[in-house]
């Protein structure tokens, strides 16, 4: 769960269980927005064209590069797909572990306007 502090002053990501945390990062909260990545790519719809949204949050936690994704696809209908994919830097592996839609609160869209550095990918 990737979650800001509602007044902006930190962002973190937790994973794990709400009683049992297994991952927090970073642990320093007061320099939290300068630990993530932000990057996304925008196609509006346009006619026989579908419309992407894609968000990126990208941060590193020694030798694994983690990636927050949600993609957004209009056709004749919305279709998202969000999770996360975990790149082992060692050895090039990547596991790819799906979000549940359900579940998602709030999108990673509003870090447009955010603190988050944006990179071009």
């Amino acid at each position: 769960m990737l979650a800001k502090e509602k007044n902006d002053r930190y962002i973190v990501y937790r994973f794990g269980k709400n009683d049992k945390v297994e991952l927090e990062f970073p642990k320093n909260k007061a320099e939290s927005w300068s630990q993530f990545e932000y990057s996304f790519y925008l196609r509006p719809p346009q006619q026989e064209v579908e419309g992407h949204d894609e968000n990126y949050v990208v941060f590193t936690i020694g030798k694994f590069q983690y990636t927050i994704f949600e993609k957004m696809v209009t056709a004749d209908k919305v279709q998202t797909d969000i999770g996360i994919e975990v790149k082992n830097l060692s050895t090039g592996t990547v596991t790819t572990i799906a979000g549940v839609n359900s579940s998602q609160r709030g999108t990673l869209i509003d870090l447009r306007s955010s603190e988050i550095r944006q990179v071009d990918r």
